[in-house]
């Protein structure tokens, strides 16, 4: 007796149905889902993280305002610039270091003076304030990455706080800028012999730098000295600017409650006491070895230019 082994058994032909079967699609689905949160989590390791994201947009910045500055432009005698100063201006102006490279008032044109103003006062309201003040003014809302940035760079601990506090950071800026400006305007139309346009062009550009604490003029013959009326809004601006937002926000709000100087944070009188100690002891030693300088404030202010130039 023979024994006849059954006829292997086919699979059924599933035609073009295979491409749409439930595992494929299933399989497909779940390829797609991996790359999407492969995607996600570069996208969240690179920009979402809120150290990164503050990296990526100064990063951003410097690359803008050094493009600007490269080009012809922005300088007095319409040449491109060496890389190197316009690179290093911008990192100076957005970080508020304040160490021009060159003269910025004989090297930079109207329209470079206005990109150092602009990153000036970029850099003074912090990289990530700024952005969150935009997406702020766009949406209504900030991301919750924002808002930890943010509140990291404005000293607040609370994300609650972040609009709140926002809106004094911008309104504190404006107030002392515009404060200033005013206080400037007119010891510098004497100064600039009646010539209304450089006069607010000086002001406006003094009242910004000072206040953000960077050491751009735009006078090609620096500050002037000899002036009460420039040196001391000057004095007062940057010294207020100096303390720093956590600071001022601080004392706005123990001066409306009117609470008295012993509720004020630990943050707050460590900063005032440690820049009443630096200043006064720069001032002493100041004095102490240039008390017989003549040279050191001359007698005649060079002013602007001479009327008619």
């Amino acid at each position: 007796m023979t024994s006849t082994n059954p006829p292997p058994m086919r699979r059924p032909r599933r035609g073009l149905s295979w491409w749409y079967s439930a595992d494929v699609l299933s399989r497909d689905k779940s390829d797609k889902t991996a790359k999407r949160i492969r995607r996600i989590s570069i996208t969240d390791r690179l920009l979402r993280h809120p150290g990164r994201l503050s990296m990526v947009y100064f990063g951003a910045l410097i690359i803008i305002v050094t493009g600007l500055l490269l080009l012809p432009i922005s300088t007095s005698d319409i040449i491109f610039t060496n890389f190197p100063i316009a690179f290093f201006t911008a990192v100076s102006a957005l970080s508020t270091c304040g160490i021009p490279v060159v003269n910025t008032g004989e090297y930079w044109s109207m329209f470079g003076q206005v990109v150092v103003l602009f990153s000036i006062q970029f850099g003074g309201l912090g990289v990530m304030t700024f952005a969150s003040m935009v997406a702020l003014g766009v949406s209504r809302r900030l991301k919750v990455s924002q808002r930890m940035l943010t509140a990291n760079e404005l000293g607040t601990t609370k994300l609650s706080e972040v609009k709140g506090v926002l809106t004094v950071v911008l309104g504190t800026s404006i107030i002392a800028e515009v404060l200033t400006f005013v206080l400037l305007l007119p010891d510098l139309f004497r100064v600039n012999h009646g010539n209304m346009g450089r006069t607010l062009w000086q002001a406006l550009f003094y009242a910004v730098s000072a206040y953000n604490n960077t050491g751009f003029t735009p006078d090609a013959t620096g500050l002037h000295v000899n002036r009460w009326g420039v040196g001391l809004p000057i004095l007062i601006s940057a010294f207020i600017g100096t303390l720093g937002f956590p600071v001022v926000l601080n004392l706005v709000q123990c001066a409306r409650r009117r609470l008295s100087p012993k509720r004020w944070t630990l943050h707050t009188k460590l900063t005032l006491v440690t820049t009443a100690v630096l200043v006064a002891t720069s001032l002493a030693w100041f004095l102490l070895v240039e008390w017989s300088n003549t040279g050191l404030f001359p007698a005649d202010d060079p002013g602007g230019p001479t009327p008619g130039k």
